[in-house]
């Protein structure tokens, strides 16, 4: 045991040099250079991982939709944002898309998609036919949803067709982003 004593200035470097030692090899070990596609692999196994858990918190939206409660919009909006944003950083032209001249995700659902949402959705769906659709199926379903949140103001009538689109269109998003993660 050290006592204030017994601990010399020498055994403070000793302690500073295995310290320096330990985060040099974590860091060769970080950086090693790895086969190639390994990076890759690992990539899209994370990629998977984390659709997997976003389609368990669609299935809780759904849920909360069928038992006649509101998703709120910061809900459904922090989660879209977030999982378009997983979405564009999988497939270069969609994020070419949603982040056009280095404009942030959330800038882009503010500035763009608000004004106009139907053409967005649109314009997703049409690359969509291009490629990669099980992606970007998945995108153009995050942002179909985001047109279908339930406002507390509005009549009980609106508030039920719009929990049924949702749930409908959550529904297809789930099934996109399974397609996603086959890709």
């Amino acid at each position: 045991m050290f006592t204030r004593s017994s601990f010399q200035p020498r055994d403070l470097a000793a302690l500073a040099v295995v310290i320096v030692i330990a985060i040099g090899g974590l860091a060769a070990l970080r950086f090693a250079p790895t086969a190639a596609g390994t990076d890759d692999d690992q990539d899209h196994k994370e990629f998977v991982a984390e659709l997997a858990g976003d389609a368990k918190s669609i299935d809780g939206m759904i849920a909360d939709s069928k038992a006649g409660k509101n998703v709120t919009e910061f809900r459904i909006g922090m989660f879209m944002m977030s999982l378009l944003g997983t979405l564009s950083d999988e497939d270069d032209t969609l994020g070419g898309y949603f982040h056009k001249n280095g404009r942030l995700m959330e800038d882009y659902l503010r500035n763009v998609f608000q004004y106009h949402s139907e053409d967005e959705v649109a314009a997703v769906a049409a690359m969509a036919k291009q490629g990669n659709p099980g992606i970007r199926q998945s995108a153009q379903y995050a942002l179909e949803s985001l047109r279908h949140i339930p406002e507390s103001k509005d009549p009980p009538a609106n508030q039920d067709e719009d929990r049924k689109a949702l749930v409908d269109t959550l529904t297809a998003l789930k099934r996109h982003l399974a397609e996603a993660a086959k890709e």
